[in-house]
């Protein structure tokens, strides 16, 4: 996952997060939503914010692979 270097320079305390949630309830398919974070908190509450209805399972740091 790459992010414009802009935003890294200007948010040097952000790193990366994979979130890992079923978009509804029920849903046998798991998605991952990649994001920079200040704090696991912080990437879930981006992942709850893009899907409303997901249920979050995992939220874990995800290094970049260069």
């Amino acid at each position: 996952m790459k992010t414009p270097a802009h935003i890294l320079a200007d948010n040097p305390h952000l790193i990366p997060y994979r979130v890992t949630l079923t978009e509804e309830p029920g849903d046998s398919f798991t998605m991952v939503f990649d994001c920079y974070a200040e704090d696991d908190d912080h990437a879930a509450e981006q992942a709850q914010d893009a899907y409303p209805e997901a249920q979050i399972h995992n939220v874990t740091f995800f290094p970049e692979i260069n």
